[in-house]
């Protein structure tokens, strides 16, 4: 068990030594990004709540109020996602550059003895393969993490500010359907 653990530490401490000349842009794209859709995703649903609420009372002011928030999100969403989201691309595609390099250098620098003993399909195989493999530890399936627990911490928290006994019941229901499913 402490072996698989160590060497996933060590994937963990490789992956950490290629984005660290990164690490600003990266996190920055990788962190705002996220942020953005996860405010998109849950801002606009509660400005069309404010404004249903109000077309139901009436309150023209509301409405409005409703209507601005939504294009101030969408003004707001649409510049920070692509500007965040060109840094974080461009973060990852340095970083797997900067990867390949590395380890094509690191293959340049094998002896002669390692390239008669491995095919060369072998070896430009896992120069591709390996390096694509590691790229998807940092790229899409990280924000793709990053996207979930925000929006599910997000959504709780929407649903605990506007209706907190039915929420307490959703939450306390999808617990334990997930111990369930964990268990099975």
């Amino acid at each position: 068990m402490s072996e698989g653990r160590e060497r996933g530490r060590g994937v963990v401490l490789q992956v950490v030594h290629f984005i660290r000349p990164r690490i600003r842009s990266y996190l920055a794209g990788l962190i705002v990004f996220a942020f953005t859709e996860v405010s998109f995703y849950i801002s606009i649903p509660l400005a069309v709540k404010m404004m249903i609420d109000a077309a139901i009372q009436k309150d023209m002011t509301q409405l409005m109020r409703g209507v601005l928030l939504i294009l101030f999100v969408s003004a707001i969403g649409a510049v920070s996602f692509v500007v965040f989201m060109y840094l974080f691309c461009i973060a990852v595609y340095k970083i797997t550059a900067s990867t390949r390099k590395e380890t094509f250098a690191h293959a340049l620098n094998l002896p002669a003895a390692y390239f008669e003993r491995n095919h060369s399909g072998d070896t430009l195989s896992r120069l591709t393969n390996d390096i694509n493999a590691l790229r998807n530890s940092y790229d899409w399936p990280m924000w793709n993490l990053l996207v979930t627990l925000l929006s599910g911490t997000g959504a709780a928290a929407a649903m605990v500010i506007l209706d907190w006994r039915a929420s307490s019941f959703l939450l306390a229901s999808s617990v334990g359907f997930t111990l369930l499913n964990m268990r099975f």
